[in-house]
């Protein structure tokens, strides 16, 4: 029989910086999900953003952003992006902390 491949540590997720800091992030991203919402005879469409994010101290946040913005559209899970934006608030989503950002830009596009 063939030895059990030994199983990797789990990943320890932790929030990042402080509510209202501005911060610039490199991550994967984890989800991109497409939101539509109709209001009366108007459509919006948004896209969720989650990023996985690898801190110094060796635990990783979870960046959760949603935006209409063009490049959102663009991105695929598993693209690694540079995003800046400012720390609305922390939240938990299946026993995993989040950091939700607002006014997110993507740094790292090729025009």
């Amino acid at each position: 029989t063939t030895p059990a491949k030994p199983k990797p540590a789990p990943v320890q997720y932790a929030t990042y910086g402080t509510p209202d800091d501005k911060i610039v992030v490199t991550g994967t991203v984890v989800t991109a999900y497409p939101l539509e919402n109709t209001y009366g005879y108007r459509t919006t469409y948004r896209q969720l953003i989650v990023l996985d994010v690898a801190q110094a101290d060796g635990t990783h946040a979870l960046i959760k952003t949603t935006t209409s913005a063009a490049w959102a559209f663009d991105v695929a899970v598993q693209d690694t992006v540079t995003v800046a934006g400012k720390i609305k608030e922390h939240t938990v989503y299946n026993d995993r902390p989040q950091t939700v950002i607002t006014y997110p830009k993507r740094l790292d596009q090729t025009a």
